[in-house]
């Protein structure tokens, strides 16, 4: 891939599905700032791949952010990987600090949704950062244990955000967290299969 072409972009149906549910059914008026912050992450991801000089073959938009493919089977080293694992929550709560410090009154869900944001995707769950970045770390170690136990840790962490965002939902909040448990429910499964 040369540097003037762009990736190909996919776009997910269920990514589609998931953003439309959650604009529809925003009662608090925070999507819009959630989708934001989620689109800064992203972007943090993309732009420390971009300095460490690859260009992602394709980027697919899914029901729990992005995934990409690299060219022509490329892969970054351990640490260049946790670098731009790391690169999506720094960015959120970077913008978080900013807000906090400049944003004024106005800024206040800009800056929540940059912070949970930020902090949520460093949970110890896949697809989340926080557990890809923890099975990175158990698979350089080569510990079968190690693997099984973060493979367990993203069940129970993803079992944990059912329960409490049900319990939201019971209690007169919105949805979106019960749903976003669901996905990660459903990739953890998925990858506890393999």
């Amino acid at each position: 891939m040369r540097w003037g072409e762009l990736p190909q972009i996919r776009v997910n149906f269920l990514f589609l599905a998931v953003v439309t549910l959650l604009l529809l059914t925003d009662r608090q008026g925070v999507a819009a700032h959630t989708l934001a912050a989620s689109l800064f992450h992203e972007c943090g991801h993309l732009l420390l791949l971009a300095c460490f000089g690859v260009r992602p073959r394709e980027i697919a938009l899914c029901a729990h952010g992005i995934r990409c493919s690299l060219p022509g089977g490329q892969r970054l080293s351990y640490r260049q990987e946790g670098a731009v694992l790391l690169a999506g929550p720094a960015v959120n709560l970077l913008l978080a600090a900013l807000l906090w410090a400049f944003g004024g009154p106005h800024a206040f869900y800009a800056l929540l949704a940059n912070l949970v944001t930020g902090c949520f995707n460093l949970l110890p769950c896949r697809p989340l950062d926080g557990g890809r970045l923890l099975a990175l770390w158990a698979g350089r170690k080569n510990s079968p244990f190690l693997l099984r136990f973060v493979s367990l840790l993203s069940g129970f962490c993803s079992a944990g955000l059912l329960a409490l965002g049900g319990f939201l939902l019971l209690c007169g909040g919105n949805f979106a967290l019960l749903l976003t448990a669901l996905v990660l429910a459903a990739e953890a499964l998925a990858q506890s299969w393999n």
